[in-house]
């Protein structure tokens, strides 16, 4: 039964990865249409001025970017945790890594739906409370696996 239970676990985290990166490429393709051709906004950079910017498939490269590094995390969690010697703090990290994932993909997600609100209204809808406390999570979950994993003894590994 501990087995099964690890197993719908480990099925609940990757799929609310992956229900976090659909939501992410289904915000991206809805509101691409929506962007005007020229955007209200300027960038300033080393005091060289850029824009405004225009409408390109770049826009893309947000959910992209997030995609990549949600499977590389997730695979490199997974691939650290085969490695291990000691199976019940591998499964722990396995699953804090996938926690964490779904704070950063909610964080992302939420910066793009600025971006996106920026653009097509012109007005800011970044809530920095939310976007910030979202981001705040993952240390605090990274404690908790710290505390969990000094809770794993190298005799209880087998129960």
């Amino acid at each position: 039964m501990a087995l099964e239970t690890k197993r719908i676990n480990r099925l609940l985290l990757l799929s609310f990865n992956i229900i976090l990166l659909v939501a992410a490429w289904a915000m991206a393709l809805m509101a691409y249409p929506k962007i005007p051709a020229t955007m209200p906004a300027r960038l300033e950079l080393f005091g060289l001025e850029f824009g405004p910017p225009t409408r390109s498939l770049a826009f893309f490269l947000c959910p992209l970017v997030q995609t990549v590094m949600t499977l590389a995390v997730l695979a490199s969690g997974r691939y650290l945790a085969s490695r291990s010697q000691r199976p019940r703090l591998a499964e722990l990290r396995e699953e804090h890594v996938s926690m964490a994932m779904i704070f950063v993909n909610s964080a992302v997600i939420h910066l793009e739906r600025h971006l996106v609100g920026l653009a097509v209204l012109g007005t800011p809808v970044l809530n920095k409370v939310y976007f910030f406390g979202l981001l705040a999570v993952v240390p605090l979950l990274y404690l908790y696996y710290r505390l969990r994993s000094a809770q794993i003894s190298p005799g209880t590994e087998d129960r």
